[in-house]
């Protein structure tokens, strides 16, 4: 852990090789001050035998988003004067730091996550900041056991939790209490053990939603609101029947809940970036006419499952994860969705299969100008 102060000013004093082996949640809960804090994803890469170079991804966004998370006497004080590029500053500092200090314990280039704290407690001249590195692995082998191969896990979502009181605000005092929703996905997956190792689905994220009374002619049933994961925001892409039969549109709808309701999320801001409007259902816009994802900012509801073909959540680390389902614990209920196309391109070794593959055709095939981050996707 790197502890980082200084008089109007961010400098390292401290890098400990102590905790290599702390998962970034653990490593959080532990801070006992409050603090603001980013994961952001980096690449080290070597140069040829000299020192290596770092490339941290999206820095901007995670600078806003820490900045905006600090408490105002933070924000105004002298060390960021209510700049936010301050906060970037800071941040690539720390981070190009923690890689040039470890680089000769053995440090491997490739991917890396950083997640990065700042106390909110101290004066405006003084901050100490926390820093932990965690290599990513980016692929998973399948294993196997003597002549049998093992079978991959089946990913689900559980529907489960309240939503976040400060939902705009990255801070520890989330992380520790999300604790409990934790050890309650892990009590679900103990239930889907079937013999020895093997899992038929393994639950990997809780989603939170906003309990509601339904309308129109569920109007006595209760209904959910979908709202974000514990570290990701989630997205639901679903058929937009009401254009589909005599409307001007078909298609798909990419739905994800209003700016209002979760976090600001790096990886979220990017898909939503490379839509041509963010607006509402009940907006029109004449540059989402010949979409063929068109974007809606609304809560998805568990009363509409049946209109659901893809569910996914997303973070600026790991990127998008597909689910072959999502279980409603309040209900029992289960929705399994079917799998998105693999494709194989001629004259093109591998595959593209998936999200990537499903955006990658909506919007080159349409009249969108922006480029999707399909790099979110790999």
């Amino acid at each position: 852990m790197m502890m980082i102060c200084g008089g109007g000013d961010i400098a390292v004093v401290d890098c400990d090789d102590d905790d290599d082996e702390t998962t970034p949640a653990a490593f959080l809960r532990r801070i006992e001050t409050p603090c603001a804090y980013t994961a952001m994803r980096c690449e080290f890469m070597n140069n040829n035998g000299e020192k290596g170079t770092v490339a941290i991804e999206r820095i901007d966004f995670h600078a806003k988003r820490v900045f905006a998370s600090l408490s105002e006497e933070k924000r105004t004080g002298c060390l960021f004067e209510n700049h936010w590029q301050k906060c970037r500053d800071a941040l690539e500092k720390v981070t190009r730091t923690a890689f040039l200090k470890r680089q000769n314990a053995g440090f491997k280039k490739g991917r890396y996550m950083a997640t990065i704290a700042i106390e909110d407690d101290r004066d405006e001249k003084k901050m100490n900041v926390h820093a932990l590195l965690t290599p990513l692995i980016t692929t998973r082998k399948d294993e196997k056991k003597g002549d049998e191969e093992v079978t991959a896990l089946d990913r689900y979502a559980l529907l489960r939790g309240a939503p976040r009181e400060r939902p705009h605000a990255k801070h520890t005092e989330w992380v520790k209490k999300r604790e409990g929703l934790e050890i309650e996905r892990n009590e679900w997956n103990a239930r889907e053990d079937v013999k020895e190792t093997r899992r038929k689905r393994t639950f990997v994220e809780c989603v939170l939603s906003k309990r509601t009374t339904g309308s129109g002619s569920a109007l006595q049933e209760e209904d959910f609101q979908i709202c974000e994961g514990l570290t990701t925001n989630v997205f639901v892409l679903k058929r937009d029947d009401a254009h589909s039969n005599g409307g001007s549109r078909g298609g798909l709808i990419l739905q994800t809940a209003p700016d209002a309701d979760v976090l600001l999320g790096v990886a979220r801001r990017a898909i939503l970036d490379a839509f041509p409007s963010s607006k509402n259902d009940s907006e029109e816009d004449e540059n989402c006419k010949d979409a063929k994802i068109r974007l809606s900012l609304t809560h998805p509801l568990w009363s509409e499952r049946e209109t659901w073909i893809a569910l996914f959540t997303v973070n600026c680390v790991v990127g998008a994860k597909l689910y072959h389902g999502i279980v409603n614990s309040y209900t029992g209920e289960e929705v399994n969705f079917p799998p998105l196309p693999i494709i194989k391109e001629s004259g093109v070794e591998g595959r593209e299969k998936g999200l990537s593959f499903l955006f990658r055709t909506a919007f080159s095939s349409s009249s969108q100008k922006s480029s999707f981050p399909f790099d979110l996707f790999e």
